[in-house]
């Protein structure tokens, strides 16, 4: 949970260039809708002291949102996919 919110928390500095309240993240579908998000999410909120907007995708969709740079972070379940895309 640290490193989560360690990570978000980097891409938090990047988003806060953009808009002050709002950090627009992809999410995995089976991320969501395990009822992590619900869980997880308010306390990452607090955190880093922004908004979350999801955008619940696929994980190869969401790793394509974060190349063209139209979310903030990621957050997937592809180990082999996140570390090419880092």
């Amino acid at each position: 949970m640290k490193r989560l919110i360690t990570f978000l928390g980097c891409f938090a500095v990047s988003a806060t260039m953009v808009s002050a309240d709002n950090m627009r993240m992809a999410v995995t579908t089976s991320f969501h809708n395990s009822g992590l998000s619900d869980s997880l999410l308010p306390a990452i909120e607090q955190d880093i002291g922004l908004k979350l907007d999801l955008l619940v995708v696929g994980t190869g969709q969401a790793i394509r949102l974060g190349k063209a740079g139209d979310v903030d972070a990621i957050l997937v379940h592809s180990r082999s996919a996140e570390e090419a895309f880092v």
